[in-house]
């Protein structure tokens, strides 16, 4: 468990919010959590609930997931944590991301 717990606190994620206008500026958040369709991450800064997000999980060994989520809570703490629904994981995708997170 200790294992899990080391792989997901250094994962970063790259957020960048949908706008009608495209994509927002990008930040960088830290994985907290995976849960059965969702992701706890934490970001810099609030982030209104219902607000769509790009994410990139890069796991460094060319294992790169695309998603969209939408923000389902934001919960001001030290930072933010943010939870947010998957919406567009393909299965190999949600395969691979749980390999790197339960990688036994």
């Amino acid at each position: 468990m200790e294992k899990e717990t080391d792989i997901r606190q250094g994962l970063r994620v790259n957020v960048s919010p949908q706008t009608s206008e495209g994509d927002g500026p990008t930040s960088e958040a830290l994985l907290v959590d995976v849960s059965n369709g969702g992701l706890r991450l934490a970001v810099e800064g609030p982030v209104p609930c219902g607000t769509e997000v790009r994410l990139r999980l890069d796991f460094g060994n060319a294992v790169i997931v695309h998603a969209t989520a939408r923000v389902v809570w934001c919960r001001p703490c030290a930072p933010y944590e943010v939870s947010t629904e998957l919406l567009d994981l393909q299965p190999e995708q949600w395969h691979a991301l749980e390999r790197m997170v339960h990688p036994n």
